[in-house]
C-alpha cells in the first residue's frame, strides 16, 4: 500500500479552476503560453477565488500548471515572472532555471516510464527465393 498522501483533481474541477476560472478571470497570465508566475500568486488567488474552488483544488491546478514541461521551459528560458495583471514582477533565479532543468528532466523521465514508447520491430530480412528453374525443352 502507498502511504504517500496523493492528492488528485478530476479533470471537470482541473477544467473549472483553470480553464473557467484563471483563463477568464486573468488572461494575460493564463493564456495557455505558461508564463512564469509571480511570487505569492497562490496566496493572492487563494484570497480571491470563488467559493466552489477550494483551496485544495487552487493549489493542485497551480501544481499542476507549474509542473508543466512549458512552464518549465519557460522558466529554463528565462522569461519573466508575471503578476496576475500581465505586468512583469521580476525574474527567474540561477537557482530557479537549475530546480526547473531538474524538474522537467523528472516530468520527461516520469512520461516516459509510465508511457514507453512502443518497441520498435526489427526488419527481418526475406530469404531471396530461388529462382524457379525452366522445365526443359519449354522454349
Amino acid at each position: 500500500m502507498n502511504t504517500k498522501n496523493r492528492r488528485s483533481i478530476t479533470p471537470e474541477k482541473l477544467q473549472k479552476v483553470y480553464s473557467q476560472w484563471l483563463m477568464v478571470q486573468f488572461p494575460a497570465v493564463f493564456d495557455g503560453t505558461f508564463h512564469p508566475l509571480a511570487m505569492g500568486t497562490f496566496q493572492q488567488l487563494r484570497d480571491q477565488r470563488p467559493d466552489d474552488i477550494s483551496v485544495t483544488d487552487l493549489r493542485i491546478a497551480l501544481g499542476w500548471y507549474a509542473s508543466r514541461v512549458e512552464y518549465l521551459q519557460n522558466v529554463i528560458n528565462g522569461l519573466p515572472r508575471l503578476n496576475l495583471d500581465g505586468s512583469v514582477a521580476g525574474t527567474v533565479t540561477a537557482e530557479e532555471i537549475a530546480a526547473a532543468e531538474k524538474k522537467k528532466h523528472d516530468v520527461l523521465a516520469q512520461r516516459q516510464k509510465n508511457f514507453p514508447a512502443p518497441a520498435k520491430k526489427a526488419k527481418v530480412k526475406a530469404k531471396a527465393k530461388p529462382a524457379k528453374a525452366s522445365p526443359a525443352g519449354s522454349e
